[in-house]
């Protein structure tokens, strides 16, 4: 297996396969800068989604033969086992060669992207002896590389798929149980990325970043093994060069209270990427808010991405508000929005484009939603490191095909501009309006929610504590799955903001602010302060906001004002 020292700056590794002792490189290759500025410059990105990994919802045509089958074919492990290796391979061949093309990547860069996340399956580096999967991807990702270079792209190649799969989506290429990080599946993922991380040693110029795993599932592995297996994973993409960024996804964990501290600057670590992947559909909850409710969901975030200790980007999102997209939720299940996704219960009906369409079929206040969801998000993400949309295209779901939504003028451009100034830019959220879901409990009934903040130098810094997740909602959830506190602070005065997944409550006044919150399945906060700014919110099942004070302004926020300061 492989074996790295637990700080980030060992020098050697052990590799120690089942099949004998593999020697440590002698020595690491000269530290050079990397050919994108992750500390100065904002990642703007698409995901090519549904390309090397094949998700039924994103190419309902490839899985359309099995939709009336009772669920014998719902992921790329299935479909290749049923139809066998000759036949899965040609038709793999025909999609890998014409889904996506040197003109998307023309497009992608012409519309102002400066970074494209390829999705790749350990399969297609490191296959294993009895799976279905068929092999011919990389020499296209090759191609892919030198179409990025050509589009001046950078390339985040992502291992979206581990064997034994990391959480049990179809995207992992295998629907069903977690069984990653059972016996050899660790130190194989770790082969895969040492496959990709040897090929592409040469290509830094474009290949700035190699994600270690894509969404493992904390509720359903062991967190100190996935520590483990980022410190080794890191150590072998250092072992082939020091001019490629390791990205390390979250596995739904809180970004500053759980990620912090480790794998920074200050344990050895460099050029360590953070990955969130931020979805507003994947809970009853979320698919019942109204569009203010989702922007403000969506700022509340930007204060939590800035207050973390390494680059951080929202590596998966979308301007999706319903779970209607035909399969999103797997082959041949429902949607919770309309109720027919078990355990959900009805809000509207999945008809027309946001089920099966294009972004013509929308009708104009779907289109003009999704357009100001799509700036409030840009806006909270650029807070820190930037973001990457998931995905380019799709066959027939609308909300989520970057290509479409451009194309109807529904994406920026440039990527910069906005239309609903007011909206998305200042993020905005009036006192007594509903807050998100987050903030009462809706991962489960039993969050212990706790947390105290106190006035430093007249600026509360008061925080939630981190809530949890029980197994069952959190697979319910899958990414929309949020968990714990934010960080951050408005320097304007008067102002106080919602911050992170629950109530936070902060001010500035002459003798400084105190604010308080405590709950368990609800929020309570209060905060209070010389500048008469009062904050409360409590709730079992709902959460209840209110504001006073001469200066009293309770809001989440980007800029307080046209002049406000960004803390």
């Amino acid at each position: 297996m492989f074996r790295y020292s637990t700080l980030c700056n060992a020098t050697t590794a052990i590799l120690l396969l089942a099949a004998g002792t593999i020697a440590a490189p002698t020595s690491r290759p000269a530290k050079r800068a990397l050919s994108f500025d992750y500390q100065n410059d904002i990642v703007r990105g698409v995901n090519l989604g549904g390309w090397f990994v094949l998700e039924p919802w994103i190419t309902p045509s490839i899985f359309s033969e099995w939709a009336t089958t009772g669920r014998t074919v719902v992921d790329e492990y299935t479909y290749s086992q049923t139809l066998g290796p000759t036949e899965a391979l040609s038709r793999l061949s025909s999609h890998w060669n014409t889904w996506i093309t040197q003109d998307d990547f023309n497009q992608i860069g012409a519309a102002g992207f400066n970074h494209v996340r390829i999705p790749i399956g350990y399969w297609a580096v490191a296959p294993l002896p009895g799976d279905p999967y068929v092999q011919g991807q990389l020499p296209i990702l090759d191609q892919a590389i030198g179409w990025a270079r050509n589009a001046s792209l950078k390339v985040l190649i992502d291992l979206h798929g581990a064997p034994g799969s990391q959480n049990g989506f179809d995207n992992s290429g295998r629907y069903g149980p977690v069984d990653w990080q059972q016996g050899n599946t660790v130190n194989e993922t770790l082969n895969a990325i040492q496959g990709l991380a040897e090929r592409y040693t040469n290509q830094t110029d474009v290949v700035t970043a190699i994600e270690l795993l894509n969404e493992p599932l904390d509720s359903s592995i062991n967190m100190d093994e996935l520590k483990t297996f980022y410190l080794n994973g890191y150590g072998v993409v250092r072992d082939s060069n020091s001019d490629t960024a390791v990205t390390i996804h979250d596995a739904f964990e809180n970004i500053d209270t759980y990620w912090n501290g480790f794998m920074n600057a200050q344990s050895g670590c460099t050029n360590v990427i953070l990955d969130t992947h931020q979805y507003q559909v994947f809970s009853q909850a979320q698919v019942s808010e109204t569009l203010t409710e989702h922007i403000s969901s969506a700022c509340a975030l930007g204060p939590q991405l800035a207050g973390t200790d390494k680059w951080t980007i929202v590596g998966e999102w979308s301007g999706a508000q319903t779970d209607c997209a035909q399969w999103l939720n797997g082959l041949g299940l429902g949607a919770r929005y309309d109720g027919t996704l078990a355990g959900s219960s009805y809000v509207g009906a999945c008809t027309g484009g946001i089920f099966n369409g294009t972004v013509a079929d929308l009708s104009s206040t779907e289109q003009s939603n999704i357009r100001q969801f799509i700036e409030a998000q840009m806006d909270a993400y650029e807070e820190h490191t930037g973001w990457i949309y998931w995905c380019w295209k799709t066959e027939s779901a609308p909300e989520w095909n970057v290509q479409e939504l451009l194309a109807a003028g529904l994406f920026p451009q440039p990527l910069t501009s906005r239309e609903f100034t007011s909206t998305a830019q200042k993020c905005e959220l009036v006192a007594g309006a509903p807050t998100h879901p987050m903030e009462v409990g809706w991962w489960g009934p039993n969050s212990p929610v706790a947390g105290l903040g106190r006035g430093r130098g007249g600026v509360d810094e008061g925080r939630i504590g981190e809530g949890r997740c029980g197994g069952e909602d959190r697979r319910r959830v899958r990414e929309g799955g949020r968990k714990g506190g934010g960080k951050g602070r408005e320097k304007k005065e008067g102002c106080c903001g919602c911050k992170g997944t629950s109530l936070k409550a902060q001010s500035k006044g002459a003798s400084g602010v105190k604010a308080q919150s405590k709950g368990a399945s609800g929020v309570k906060a209060q905060s209070k302060g010389a500048s008469g700014v009062k904050a409360q919110s409590k709730g079992a099942s709902g959460v209840k906001a209110q504001s006073k004070g001469a200066s009293g302004v309770c809001m989440r926020l980007r800029r307080c004002d046209a002049e406000g300061e960004r803390g």
